[in-house]
């Protein structure tokens, strides 16, 4: 026997392997971070903020400033989706990891590179524009944008 599910016409079956990777899909978080694929299980990332998720990838960038979105140095972008296409900037520290499903998201390390630095990267290097580097990727981000 078959249960339907949201009234879709996809037959479920109540058991077996199938069942099993039915749930391991529903369990599952997609998003794309610095235009690679992630996949985790929404159990392993329920109470993780962005910023934490970030950093247990090595992804060090991004800085936790005061941890409740007023400083900015943990601002990452989310690009544009098909229904929107503007660019949005997020507080990392504030962002949790499971409202990012299907989302495109872009850190400091995603948008330049040693070798290669984005334009604005280059400029704020060029002309001393950072201090401790602390709040730079946050000043990169708003640069960015408002270009």
């Amino acid at each position: 026997m078959y249960r339907f599910i949201n009234r879709t016409r996809l037959p479920v079956p109540k058991r077996g392997i199938f069942r099993s990777i039915h749930t391991q899909i529903e369990s599952s978080l997609q998003f794309h971070l610095n235009s690679t694929h992630i996949q985790v299980n929404k159990n392993q990332v329920q109470d993780t903020s962005l910023i934490e998720f970030l950093r247990a990838q090595g992804l060090t960038g991004t800085k936790l400033g005061c941890g409740a979105g007023q400083c900015g140095a943990c601002t990452v972008v989310l690009e544009p989706s098909v229904e929107d296409d503007s660019y949005r900037t997020v507080n990392a520290c504030l962002t949790p990891v499971l409202a990012l499903q299907n989302e495109r998201i872009q850190t400091v390390e995603g948008i330049g590179t040693v070798v290669k630095p984005h334009e604005v990267q280059k400029r704020i290097s060029e002309l001393h524009g950072s201090q401790c580097g602390f709040c730079s990727p946050g000043m990169v981000y708003i640069n960015l944008i408002a270009s």
